[in-house]
């Protein structure tokens, strides 16, 4: 269940105008975590170690822009959602981003990803569970900034491997 200041924060979010549903796959083995522990526990990692945290996978991912549909995700999103947070932006949208485990995902909810074949996707797989994306607010390109890094390619995810120095090795 999300807490009411995530419940604010979506509240402030383009809720008629879409929100992206998608089947995730967490890779995550032991050793990855212990490293991710000590990541956030404040060690410095070594590029290697940095390579070998754990990632998720999209398995399927769909926009959904039915108002009624939307409503009820929302509505089931803050019941069984958490860690809502900022994680991607598109070149028109900043988005939030809320998971859903698998554990918590209902006969209802099954249903629901049925209609939108997203059904294979989580049920054929090791899918660890969904995430709903809401658009936030949409970007301003100011008329001096058109043509420059602000106008490339939509991101799906933040890559932080193309932030790290290439290894020697």
């Amino acid at each position: 269940m999300l807490k009411d200041k995530d419940i604010a924060a979506l509240n402030n979010c383009l809720l008629d105008d879409h929100l992206l549903i998608e089947v995730e796959l967490n890779v995550v083995a032991e050793e990855s975590a212990k490293l991710r522990d000590r990541f956030n526990s404040g060690d410095k990692l070594t590029y290697t170690e940095i390579t070998a945290l754990p990632y998720s996978e999209s398995l399927a991912i769909k926009k959904i822009t039915d108002k009624n549909d939307m409503q009820w995700l929302t509505a089931y999103a803050i019941a069984n959602g958490r860690d809502l947070q900022p994680l991607f932006e598109t070149s028109e949208f900043e988005y939030l981003t809320l998971f859903i485990d698998s554990e918590n995902v209902s006969l209802q909810f099954k249903e629901w990803l049925t209609a939108y074949n997203l059904i294979d996707a989580f049920q054929s797989s090791k899918a660890t569970g969904i995430c709903i994306s809401y658009p936030e607010r949409k970007i301003v390109v100011k008329p001096e900034r058109q043509g420059r890094d602000l106008d490339r390619e939509p991101m799906t995810r933040i890559d932080f491997m193309d932030f790290l120095p290439k290894s020697d090795d």
